[in-house]
């Protein structure tokens, strides 16, 4: 009895070492030819939310995606979005839908059963293929992908052998499978370089046209064949034959025959692919590892000429594939609608730049109207106080002259009205008067001038000075006294005058001759 383990859906992705199972889902249905018409539908319902959920994913440009046929691309980004907007929302609505449609029979086969056999489903599906005379088909990925998918939906077991487990690891693993290529060049390898090392083919800057190339191997046949046999100079038509019958040549040539037959242009593609130093290392080490691999009978140069060939085909497929996948018509009008809405948005936002900015040069333009109009009557004003200004000024000059003259005309009449020392000496003496303090020496001097005066000394706080009475007139010396002197004059009530402030002898005379004579 055959070893069997069960497994969840969950158990078995795990043991397969499956790191991205949604890329697989996207390829499984994407690439499913009887479901582009239902996957164009659905997409259809809301092409702009699918697209851009699918351009930023980790799938747009993916390498694998890439890679597979450019007639199941617009299946597969299309249902990307879908499929991703299911996984986003946590419902399956749609894949299922697709699923019960393009993969009916392993649909009913697992949604009612608690147990599957895989290996047997995948056999089981297959026939049934094989019997509806289908003109494509899937591979068994696919099959398995949409299994585990329904299996993991529906809780369902798995049985599977270890014999399973290995196919399915090999189905897995061949959809992300590099060819291998050697490290080290072989003995071919070698030999063709050191043949053809005079064209130049060690040089990293070596660059030729493919049909240049074979033009230079060639000749390198006919230019050994003459060095053999020097007669064939004579006989060009047969130098010809030797260059273009050579191995390389039988093996481009055995490859243009097919591609003739589907209308492709040999000599067209020869010219437009260049052969580099990095192509052909790459070339060479890919012919060795094919020859030694599956043990090919055909010389290596003609294996490498189909390969050169096909290289050239491969190329030219490959840029026409990526040229349509880059500029899908749906894509483009995606991209153009965003791009319209973005550049919309921005007009609108420099419009309304624009109309604040407008709206600010208006009124920073009536605020500069205000300002020149205050600044007009600000000019007017400012000429009216300059000539006001001008017309006091004139003012305060004749005034000046005015008082410059009443002045001369006024010390004229003081140096005539002023009396001199003799006339305010007898009028003093005429009325005689107390003077209380003052310095000794300045007392002493008025003394000598005014003999008829009584004097009182600061030191003569404590003299009875009863007889004064309230008729008798004081002159009191502030500079030179006491505060309780002041304080026993005020008492007696007589009328008090002050000295001045000066110890000038005629000033002082002048000053009391003038304080009685206005009293």
């Amino acid at each position: 009895m055959k070893q069997t383990t069960l497994y969840t859906a969950h158990e078995l992705i795990h043991a397969l070492k499956i790191k991205d199972f949604d890329l697989y889902m996207i390829v499984a249905i994407g690439s499913h030819a009887y479901l582009h018409q239902e996957i164009a539908t659905l997409y259809e319902t809301d092409t702009k939310k699918y697209y851009q959920l699918f351009k930023e994913s980790e799938y747009y440009n993916h390498p694998y995606l890439l890679s597979l046929c450019a007639a199941n691309y617009r299946g597969i980004q299309q249902f990307s979005g879908i499929y991703l907007d299911e996984v986003k929302n946590g419902h399956s609505h749609q894949t299922l839908r697709l699923i019960k449609k393009g993969y009916k029979f392993l649909y009913h086969s697992i949604v009612h059963h608690p147990v599957i056999d895989i290996l047997h489903l995948r056999d089981n599906m297959l026939n049934q293929i094989a019997k509806s005379g289908l003109d494509s088909t899937l591979s068994s990925f696919s099959y398995f992908t949409i299994i585990l998918y329904l299996c993991r939906l529906t809780q369902t077991k798995i049985n599977c052998t270890p014999y399973a487990l290995g196919v399915l690891k090999t189905s897995f693993h061949l959809i992300n499978q590099e060819v291998p290529l050697p490290s080290d060049s072989d003995d071919d390898t070698h030999h063709f370089m050191a043949r053809y090392a005079h064209l130049g083919l060690k040089k990293k800057t070596f660059k030729l046209p493919l049909t240049h190339f074979i033009s230079a191997i060639g000749h390198t046949h006919a230019t050994e064949a003459l060095k053999q046999n020097p007669s064939l100079k004579t006989a060009p038509e047969q130098l010809n034959t030797i260059a273009f019958s050579n191995d390389l040549a039988r093996g481009i040539n055995t490859t243009a025959h097919l591609l003739a037959h589907h209308n492709i242009n040999i000599i067209d593609l020869e010219n437009i692919t260049p052969v580099t130093h990095a192509s052909l290392t790459q070339l060479l080490a890919l012919t060795s590892y094919v020859k030694a691999t599956f043990q090919s009978p055909q010389p290596f140069e003609e294996l490498l000429g189909t390969h050169l060939l096909l290289d050239a085909l491969i190329r030219d497929y490959t840029a026409i594939k990526n040229n349509y996948l880059v500029n899908d018509y749906e894509e483009n009008l995606i991209e153009l609608n965003t791009l319209k809405a973005d550049y919309s948005a921005k007009i609108d936002q420099l419009n309304t730049q624009e109309q604040t900015l407008l709206d600010n040069i208006a009124t920073l333009k009536q605020q500069l109207k205000n300002i020149e109009e205050e600044n007009t009557s600000l000019l007017k004003k400012l000429n009216r106080a300059d000539n006001t200004v001008q017309s006091l000024q004139q003012q305060i000059k004749n005034l000046q002259q005015e008082n410059h003259s009443l002045q001369a005309r006024f010390t004229r009449k003081q140096e005539e009205d002023q009396p001199d020392t003799k006339t305010m000496t007898d009028y003093l003496m005429a009325h005689p008067c107390f003077l209380i303090g003052g310095h000794p020496t300045w007392q002493h001097a008025l003394k000598q001038q005014l003999p008829t005066w009584h004097f009182v000394s600061v030191e003569d706080l404590n003299k009875n000075l009863s007889h004064l009475k309230k008729s008798d007139t004081l002159f009191f010396n502030d500079a030179y006294n006491s505060h309780a002197m002041y304080q026993k004059i005020k008492q007696t009530g007589a009328t008090l005058h002050y000295c001045g402030n000066t110890t000038n002898l005629e000033l002082t005379l002048k000053h009391l001759y003038e304080q009685l004579k206005n009293n």
